[in-house]
């Protein structure tokens, strides 16, 4: 189903709303390339990914401000405006959480780690980015296809389910791994922040799920 043309400020909002997720695919887009580096080649390197993720998470807030402007302004049909302030708060922390993965792995000693736990976390890091993408589609697809984004939607549910069950093993396989007390803090932390990220793509996943059932059907 396809949507109606949008007046300034709504397609403002809108085009805020896809520079807001596109930020956070960046901030994800990062995270991946922090985590190769770090577990598999430089330090360097590594540190100038998460500095460039932290770039992307503090844009993503500047991003946010603005939409929140827009919205004090005086908004709007179709969607209230508690839907629009929840949906950009829900965006946010998805960036956030990238933001916080990328700062314990800058400090995390991976040295003691197995190639396998590498291996587990770099797999979820990848799992947690697919979901970030899958996220920016519905919302691309909010104003435009809503069966379509309601597909998306269904797909970062069951990518979260993968997620979940990634979540689950890398904490088998970190109390099983005999790492120091400070380490084994700091890399559960991580992995506690990257099941978040996904936590956060399925909970706005949900809230554009039940706005798009609520308000345009």
């Amino acid at each position: 189903m396809r949507f109606l043309r949008w007046r300034r400020p709504e397609s403002r909002i809108l085009d805020l709303l896809e520079r807001h997720v596109s930020l956070c695919v960046s901030a994800s887009d990062e995270l991946v390339l922090a985590y190769k580096a770090k577990a598999y080649g430089s330090l360097d390197e590594a540190g100038r990914h998460i500095r460039a993720l932290s770039g992307f998470e503090e844009q993503a807030d500047a991003v946010r401000r603005e939409i929140v402007d827009i919205i004090a302004g005086g908004v709007m049909p179709p969607l209230s405006k508690g839907d629009l302030m929840s949906l950009v708060a829900q965006v946010d922390l998805v960036a956030d959480w990238c933001k916080e993965a990328g700062r314990i792995l800058e400090i995390l000693p991976m040295e003691g780690f197995s190639d396998e736990l590498k291996e587990l976390l770099f797999e979820f890091v990848k799992m947690d980015n697919r979901c970030v993408h899958t996220l920016s589609r519905v919302v691309k697809l909010l104003y435009t296809d809503h069966g379509e984004a309601l597909d998306a939607c269904n797909l970062v549910e069951m990518i979260e389910e993968g997620i979940d069950a990634l979540y689950i093993e890398a904490l088998r396989m970190l109390y099983a791994s005999g790492l120091e007390a400070p380490t084994l803090l700091l890399a559960n932390q991580l992995v506690e922040s990257l099941e978040m990220i996904g936590d956060s793509c399925e909970d706005t996943a949900d809230l554009i799920r039940a706005v798009i059932v609520s308000t345009f059907h």
